[in-house]
């Protein structure tokens, strides 16, 4: 992860996923929404390897422990995603066979706001 800027109770943060890079599941239950930016992104890798560094979005939490109902959201340079920000979500893997080479990475702003 890179810096994290905070105005006005708004905050973001850069984020550089270079192989076996992740996220866990986690939320942002403190911020009415939250987002993504994704800055650069390897090219997309075949089968199996298709999900490396996608987002992971659990829409319902039946029994509060497993994801019910999830997306997997591959990221694409210059798309940007909002969401509620007590949403639940991950990063997949960033799979080192995806990449094109060593400096390769998925570079994301993530954003958070009150």
């Amino acid at each position: 992860a890179g810096g994290h800027y905070n105005a006005g109770g708004a905050e973001a943060w850069f984020n550089v996923s270079r192989g076996g890079h992740y996220n866990a599941v986690h939320d942002h239950s403190g911020a009415r929404a939250s987002g993504i930016i994704w800055i650069a992104v390897p090219p997309p890798p075949p089968p199996p390897l298709e999900h490396s560094g996608a987002l992971f979005v659990a829409l319902a939490f039946p029994d509060g422990e497993r994801p019910g109902r999830y997306a997997l959201l591959g990221p694409a340079a210059g798309a940007m995603l909002c969401f509620p920000g007590r949403l639940a979500h991950a990063v997949v893997p960033v799979a080192p066979d995806a990449l094109r080479g060593a400096d390769d990475a998925r570079i994301s702003l993530a954003f958070n706001f009150p």
